[in-house]
């Protein structure tokens, strides 16, 4: 599916991806690293973007939203017009539901990396949107490159749905993030790096992303999975057929700009 996204753009005109809806499909890890490839390469931003229900994890999930912040064409945040005067936003995504282990700590440790600005919303957070930006976001210095709507609803079930808690408050997640969880996100984030490095340098141009030097994808991610105490299987996938070697092949729960739902 990437691979033919990418040859349009190289056709005339040029077609680019507006809004991705493939939740529910089991991309997992490996499918998340494609994704983040036709970010990169996108000549124009993508709007929306929504993976949830995929079994990602935190290192999918930091491979995904690094991309943006390595996209070619430098293209996020971008500018939207309403009825008075142009804003900037950032793309609208949703990774909710996967297996994120530690979102909050996930985000602190990209953030912390100094190469993104990303934001969290929630179901009572109503400023942010696809192609929805509050009023001050009229210049792009400040403006989120990715807007993650949701993030800390992880898993199946939970008391960590984003919706308004007793008190007022929605839910956070996970809470307080420990130690070894901050430790495991950090090598996420920049194993993530490297990966967004060398897909940035696909086409032979010097990656942006990773400033801290290329760390080797296997041994970032075997150090984070030394500091979390649950493990996760990523299925296999065979790029030749684009269906899991140990899976049925990817349910139809999503679409390419198709109707919202599910996510």
């Amino acid at each position: 599916l990437v691979a033919f996204l990418r040859s349009l753009h190289r056709r005339g005109p040029t077609i680019s991806v507006k809004a991705m809806r493939l939740y529910k499909n089991r991309l997992g890890d490996e499918g998340a690293k494609h994704v983040a490839e036709l970010i990169i390469e996108q000549p124009k931003p993508m709007i929306e973007l929504h993976l949830s229900h995929n079994g990602i994890t935190g290192l999918g999930a930091a491979i995904i939203v690094s991309a943006f912040g390595a996209a070619r064409a430098e293209c996020y945040p971008f500018r939207i017009s309403n009825k008075h005067n142009a804003r900037f936003c950032g793309c609208w995504l949703r990774l909710e539901r996967n297996e994120v282990e530690a979102p909050e700590a996930l985000v602190t440790a990209i953030q912390n990396r100094g190469e993104m600005c990303l934001m969290e919303t929630s179901w009572v957070q109503a400023d942010w949107g696809p192609e929805r930006s509050p009023a001050w976001a009229t210049r792009e210095s400040g403006v989120p490159q990715v807007i993650l709507h949701l993030f800390s609803s992880q898993g199946r079930a939970g008391n960590n749905s984003g919706w308004p808690q007793p008190g007022g408050k929605a839910g956070k997640g996970t809470g307080k993030h420990g130690k070894s969880e901050a430790t495991s996100c950090k090598a996420h984030a920049r194993a993530a790096a490297q990966v967004v490095a060398e897909l940035f340098k696909g086409r032979g141009s010097t990656a942006s992303v990773g400033t801290g030097g290329v760390e080797d994808w296997a041994e970032a991610t075997q150090e984070a999975e030394a500091n979390t105490a649950t493990k996760h299987s990523i299925a296999q996938w065979d790029d030749a057929t684009w269906k899991p070697k140990k899976l049925a092949a990817p349910g139809v729960g999503g679409g390419v700009g198709g109707d919202d739902g599910g996510g």
